[in-house]
């Protein structure tokens, strides 16, 4: 693999002293990842630790290759929010929806935000799907008689689940041509379906506690899921509870052989292939993390202290954008947003220092420092370490520095707000950048911890610049990176005539 050369700091930073001072900040990076003298062997002058400096830890981060390969002058190109409705419609709707009586229907919801739009264009897709399957014919044969035929409006309006299918039903019932007005009235007022589980309160503490973290709604969702699944298998299949509905569960009764027995059933289910070994894995951390939460929490005993855990595979293997897909989505980003720079920086914290979403939601002006071109972090589980700052942005944050935000935080002033707009734009920006990857934000994470690995940076390096808790986490990225050089080098062996 071609080496990526160089980047040079600023001539403010030539000095020694000052690099030394700047590399001070902070003990849990300075000394934990640029002054020890024991925890790295002889590798290579590049990545040796003894031999670090400020410019060698900026090349690992930064890189020539992975800045955009011309400025982007917003002047020249910005059309601003607003115009992403008429490209979903010019390039999503008019190849999609055949249909005059559903693009009617979208043209009236244009003038919504972009992401309240493209929902509405997901609800008319998944509409369209239902009446494919309904009338069993294919989407391009399908016509509005189709849609406004009475059996399947009655279909759609008893399994509709959401207020915008609701509204989009109705819609489709004021134009049907039926002669019953009393039936269509009937038809329009069927109610949303309710969807009540009892959820025990514990576990809502548990849930509101990783909120306001800012943890993740498919995070939130897969805790909730996890611990209420083990608290209904304790009431089907544990004699002392099987009086008590899951949600009542007396949790001062559960014992470490009870969550063995949990262990053991999740296991079963894998040599059965009900479950794979990563969503079982995942259920007993929640578990055992729903327990440490309880215990500090309300002081309860922890059952699961010394439960073992469910090995599994924790790397899943992700095709990452090219450096040209990212110039494209920073393209878009430079065209579309609202604030091009400052959604910039959000989305360069992820890819040059792998910041998580959540972690960018934290960010304020006093983190920031542009003299010595370091900025502060505070990652999972409330450590704080001090990153340098170079490149592309670098050159954002110095552009932003006159600004006086009125906001607790750079992007707003609550953070699950913030979190939520980035997740709802990155998905924006990559649909009209092409992108095709599955998953959302945290891409942009495992390609800079990949590009990391690839580079044959050593492990503890590795380990400290992405902040992980666990050297087996590296492991996983440097096990795919031997992988990919290794094929790569064999590949490189052949000659072809």
């Amino acid at each position: 693999m071609e080496k990526e050369p160089t980047v040079h700091p600023p001539l403010i930073l030539e000095t020694a002293e000052i690099t030394k001072e700047s590399l001070r900040q902070n003990a849990s990076f300075a000394e934990k990842i640029l002054l020890s003298e024991s925890i790295f062997a002889l590798h290579s002058d590049d990545y040796d630790i003894r031999k670090v400096s400020r410019r060698r830890i900026e090349n690992m981060l930064y890189g020539a290759a992975r800045q955009e390969i011309t400025p982007v002058d917003l002047s020249d190109v910005h059309v601003g929010r607003k115009a992403i409705n008429k490209w979903i419609w010019d390039n999503i709707i008019e190849k999609n929806i055949t249909i005059n009586l559903l693009k009617d229907y979208l043209q009236r919801k244009m003038k919504q935000d972009a992401w309240g739009f493209y929902q509405e264009y997901k609800v008319i897709e998944n509409f369209m799907q239902l009446a494919v399957d309904f009338h069993q014919t294919r989407a391009e044969l399908m016509t509005d008689q189709h849609l406004l035929d009475k059996d399947f409006l009655q279909h759609a309006a008893e399994t509709s689940g959401t207020l915008k299918e609701k509204r989009m039903i109705s819609f489709l019932l004021k134009r049907a041509d039926l002669n019953d007005s009393e039936q269509i009235k009937a038809l329009n007022n069927i109610p949303l379906p309710r969807r009540t589980i009892a959820v025990h309160p514990k576990v809502q503490d548990y849930i509101n506690q990783l909120t306001k973290e800012g943890k993740a709604r498919n995070t939130l969702q897969n805790h909730r899921f996890s611990v209420s699944r083990f608290l209904g298998w304790l009431a089907h299949n544990v004699q002392i509870f099987k009086e008590f509905a899951p949600n009542e569960i007396p949790l001062l009764q559960v014992k470490k052989e009870h969550l063995v027995g949990f262990r053991l059933y999740l296991k079963k289910k894998i040599r059965e292939g009900e479950n794979s070994q990563i969503s079982a894995s995942e259920c007993i951390y929640c578990v055992k993390s729903f327990f440490r939460f309880l215990n500090k929490r309300f002081g309860n005993p922890d059952p699961s202290r010394k439960l073992k855990s469910i090995s599994a595979p924790r790397y899943r293997y992700r095709k990452l954008p090219s450096q040209e897909q990212l110039n494209t989505f920073f393209e878009v980003v430079a065209k579309y947003s609202e604030d091009p720079i400052l959604e910039r920086i959000a989305f360069r914290l992820m890819l040059d220092l792998g910041f998580r979403c959540s972690e960018v939601s934290q960010v304020s002006m006093e983190d920031i420092n542009i003299h010595t071109r370091t900025i502060a972090i505070r990652s999972k589980g409330g450590e704080e370490h001090i990153l340098p700052l170079a490149g592309k942005l670098y050159d954002d944050l110095c552009a932003i520095r006159d600004k006086s935000p009125s906001t607790k935080y750079l992007l707003g002033s609550d953070m699950k707000a913030i979190q939520t707009k980035l997740r709802n734009n990155y998905h924006l920006y990559a649909l009209i950048a092409g992108w095709t990857f599955p998953g959302g934000l945290h891409l942009f994470r495992h390609t800079f911890i990949t590009r990391l690995a690839n580079k044959g940076v050593l492990p503890q390096a590795m380990k400290e610049l992405g902040r992980f808790k666990k050297t087996d986490t590296v492991s996983l990225y440097l096990h795919i990176a031997q992988h990919h050089n290794t094929l790569s080098n064999e590949i490189n062996k052949l000659h072809y005539h």
